[in-house]
């Protein structure tokens, strides 16, 4: 493992897997087996991460507005993602991230912490989640 640092999370990150544990000890994946991410992060201590659930429905209509409620509702659930900046505690193993804009408004003004271990180019993002105990896996691109 290495320390963390901001220096050794910089740059762009692929999904591998996302997996929470509910009260009960249920383990599901909330995005699906195939959900689809990206995480980023910069020198500047800004950072993004998008998750998305694939294969999602396209909607009846190219006009993102005239989606029907229920469309976007389906579409939204599907999908979570925020920007900000970020700082690590390297002693206690943790990135935060301070979001600015959110999917979900509630976020925005707010912090992510995650416990942080990092193996060469595999990121384990842990914590928890609306889901349970949730363990993101990335993998550097």
């Amino acid at each position: 493992m290495a320390e963390i640092s901001q220096a050794a999370l910089l740059g762009a990150w692929r999904l591998v897997s996302l997996e929470s544990t509910d009260a009960a000890g249920v383990v599901t994946r909330p995005f699906g087996p195939d959900a689809i991410g990206q995480l980023v992060y910069e020198a500047t201590g800004r950072m993004s991460a998008q998750i998305v659930r694939a294969a999602r429905p396209r909607f009846v209509s190219d006009d993102n507005v005239a989606a029907a409620d229920g469309e976007a509702a389906a579409a939204w659930r599907g999908y979570v993602g925020y920007f900000g900046t970020y700082s690590v505690d390297a002693a206690a193993g943790t990135v935060t991230h301070h979001v600015e804009g959110a999917w979900f408004p509630n976020f925005e003004g707010g912090d992510v912490v995650r416990a942080c271990h990092l193996d060469g180019d595999r990121l384990e993002l842990g914590g928890p989640t609306p889901y349970g105990m949730t363990l993101i896996i990335w993998e550097r691109v």
